[in-house]
């Protein structure tokens, strides 16, 4: 593949700059001297994880994960520390930017254990406790959507079924893929070995980055380990609502708007029986659970008893892994690194400390057809985040036919005022006027069509344009947000989001401009 770096950075450089940038997070970015840190302070105090190693073990053998995955859930067993990442469980992996978090996550795994010298491993944080159907229930290739049509709403995706919409959408995909070389690779890929969605979009992730030491876990499994967390967010939730106050507060001279608001609930969730996951809300003294209104003694000692009922929400979540896991650096998209920002008041009550919040990686990626296009079109990498509508017509007639029809226009200007001075007869000014404008319209109008004609006929027309741009910029946004990996894999083949980890340095804040062709 073909590399080509952007100035483009994914966080504002003024952001990632600002002198009281420590004020609000201990570390800034994942470096030789704050990875060396982060692993001193975790090793003076090492996490016990042989139960938390056992499963991750028992789950990724579940998923049929491979042994270079089962290999680094033994290493957590015996002191290695970890970079993690997480994202919603988007149906074939969601957008690109889900692949671009792992990508940079294997690397900087990678990175920190040479420099380190210690086994560090990868970790994936598959958010499957997110009800927010609409996140996971899509995915999408330039021009095309393929949606899953869930029975229920608020459902959390650890408790929805594969089949009977999964498997019916992932039938209509495949029907519609082009028949190529790796038409049955993705047929692999895809084919749903579970009926449990959680497990089958894990089962996705392991097969897209098998090889690469990745281990998947779904936040339920980390449940029954974490009851006095759990327990503690009860008791501790009017200082919970005042922490997330402060951190909101502490943002002010940094110009980000806070993630969080207190007044909207202190960050525990239930699930009901059907899977439900509502919000824990708190009213004079008694908490909510799906219209059961207890004491918060009576949901404390629920939750040591069905911890599996339980679950956290976004602002504790990171607290519950550095809590759980020895992780050294979590690897966080835009808006995860700003509502991290308000975070530091929450770990300090928690007596937890934040790990490195390192940015991942960020691209777009062209594959042949696009590079050619964009060699016809004589389009720059400037031109890519522009959108079509800028180009359109940027490309000029030849000189020959600019001076042609110039001419026309002059002869035809001089015609009327010939005709006007010779005719005897009287005719109205406006009538002369009107007449002449009429005819200019129309040549203009040829002017324009044989514009199209000479561009289609070059092959550079907008309807080109606006083909490079549904794969470049789709729906006028960055392609990571929009598209995903599986519109790629049908031309690459599946070792793709492979090379794509290969292509990345966790340290490289640019934007990636990747071209498929060898």
């Amino acid at each position: 593949m073909q590399i080509q770096l952007l100035q483009r950075p994914l966080l504002p450089t003024e952001l990632l700059d600002h002198p009281r940038l420590d004020e609000l997070m201990p570390w800034r970015l994942a470096t030789p001297t704050t990875l060396a840190r982060r692993a001193e302070s975790i090793l003076a105090a090492p996490p016990r994880m042989k139960k938390v190693a056992a499963v991750l073990t028992a789950y990724n053998q579940s998923i049929d994960n491979d042994e270079s995955a089962l290999a680094n859930c033994r290493q957590l067993a015996h002191g290695a520390l970890s970079v993690v990442t997480g994202q919603q469980a988007g149906l074939l992996s969601g957008p690109l930017y889900t692949i671009y978090k792992i990508a940079t996550t294997i690397r900087l795994a990678r990175q920190a254990g040479r420099q380190l010298g210690l086994p560090v491993v990868p970790i994936y944080w598959n958010a499957t406790e997110d009800h927010d159907l609409s996140e996971v229930a899509s995915f999408h290739h330039p021009g095309r959507e393929w949606r899953a049509e869930f029975a229920h709403a608020g459902v959390a995706a650890e408790a929805l079924s594969v089949d009977p919409a999964v498997t019916q959408l992932l039938a209509t995909y495949l029907q519609q893929v082009p028949y190529t070389a790796h038409h049955d690779e993705i047929a692999a890929l895809t084919a749903p070995a579970f009926d449990n969605y959680g497990l089958y979009s894990s089962a996705v992730i392991a097969r897209l980055f098998r090889g690469s030491g990745l281990i998947i876990l779904e936040p339920r499994l980390l449940r029954p380990l974490a009851v006095s967390f759990l327990q503690q967010v009860v008791s501790e939730r009017g200082a919970i609502r005042q922490a997330l106050t402060v951190g909101a507060q502490r943002l002010a001279p940094f110009d980000v708007q806070p993630a969080f608001d207190a007044n909207s609930g202190f960050g525990l969730f239930h699930l009901d029986e059907a899977g439900h996951r509502g919000n824990v809300l708190e009213r004079h003294g008694q908490l909510n659970l799906h219209n059961r209104w207890l004491e918060a003694d009576d949901v404390i000692r629920e939750i040591g008893e069905k911890p599996d009922s339980f679950s956290t929400g976004a602002f504790l979540r990171p607290i519950l892994q550095t809590q759980q896991l020895p992780t050294l650096a979590y690897v966080a998209g835009p808006s995860e690194y700003r509502y991290h920002l308000q975070l530091q008041p929450l770990f300090d009550l928690f007596g937890t400390e934040m790990p490195i919040i390192h940015p991942r990686n960020h691209a777009t990626i062209l594959t042949d057809r696009e590079a050619k296009l964009a060699d016809k079109l004589h389009l720059t990498p400037d031109d890519y985040f522009r959108g079509p509508r800028p180009l359109y017509w940027r490309r000029n007639l030849p000189e020959h036919d600019r001076q042609a029809f110039d001419r026309a226009e002059e002869a035809l200007s001089r015609l009327f005022d010939d005709l006007r001075r010779e005719l005897q007869s009287p005719v109205h000014d406006r009538r002369f006027e009107s007449y002449g404008h009429s005819f200019k319209v129309q040549l203009q109008s040829l002017r324009k069509k044989t514009h199209r004609d000479y561009l289609s006929a070059a092959g550079i027309g907008n309807d080109r344009l606006d083909r490079f741009f549904a794969v470049v910029l789709p729906r006028n946004t960055l392609q990571e947000r929009v598209l995903n990996i599986f519109h790629f894999i049908e031309s690459q083949g599946a070792d793709f989001p492979l090379r794509l980890v290969e292509s990345f340095d966790p340290m490289e804040p640019r934007h990636y401009l990747i071209t498929t062709s060898q």
